[in-house]
C-alpha cells in the first residue's frame, strides 16, 4: 500500500463522515463530536475545537455523535444513509472524471485507488455487523435496525 492509497482511504473516510455531518445539520440535530481518523472536531458551548484523536481505534475510521430532543426514525435514517451516499457520489464523480480524461498514466492509478477506497468504505459500512461491546455499529446495522422499527443510540 502506498501513500496515495492511504490518502485516498482517509479522503473517503472524511467524505463519509462529512455526509453524516451534513445530514445531522440538515435534519436540525446538534453535532457534538466528529472523529475522522487522526482528527477530532468537538462542539461545546457554541464553540468548535479541533484536536488530535486520542483513541487509536478511530485512526482508520470515523463516527459522528449528535443530539436532539426531536429525534425520529426517519431523521435518524437520513443521517445513517448520508455517509454511504457520500461515498457512492464520490465513486460516481471519480468514474466520470476518469472517463472524461481517459485515465492517462499516473492519473489512472489515482482513479483506481480512489475507486477501490470508496467502494471499500461504502461496502464495509453497509454490512449489518453486530454492535461492538461499546455499542458502536456500522451504518448497515443502524439502517437495518431502523427499518425494523428499532431506535438507535
Amino acid at each position: 500500500m502506498c501513500s496515495s492509497d492511504l490518502f485516498a482511504g482517509y479522503l473517503h473516510i472524511v467524505l463519509h463522515e462529512t455526509g453524516h455531518l451534513i445530514a445531522v445539520r440538515g435534519v436540525r440535530y446538534t453535532p457534538r463530536l466528529v472523529v475522522t481518523g487522526p482528527l477530532t472536531v468537538q462542539w461545546e458551548g457554541g464553540r468548535r475545537t479541533i484536536s488530535a484523536t486520542r483513541d487509536w481505534r478511530w485512526l482508520f475510521g470515523g463516527n459522528v455523535w449528535f443530539s436532539s430532543r426531536r429525534r425520529t426514525r426517519g431523521r435518524d435514517l437520513a443521517v445513517c444513509v448520508a455517509g454511504p451516499l457520500a461515498n457512492l457520489l464520490a465513486v460516481g464523480a471519480v468514474l466520470a472524471v476518469g472517463r472524461l480524461l481517459g485515465e492517462p498514466g499516473y492519473f489512472g492509478v489515482y482513479v483506481r485507488a480512489n475507486l477501490t477506497c470508496a467502494a471499500l468504505v461504502l461496502l464495509v459500512n453497509l454490512l449489518p455487523l453486530p454492535r461492538s461491546a461499546e455499542g458502536y455499529a456500522t451504518d448497515g446495522r443502524q439502517i437495518l435496525d431502523l427499518l425494523r422499527g428499532r431506535r438507535i443510540a
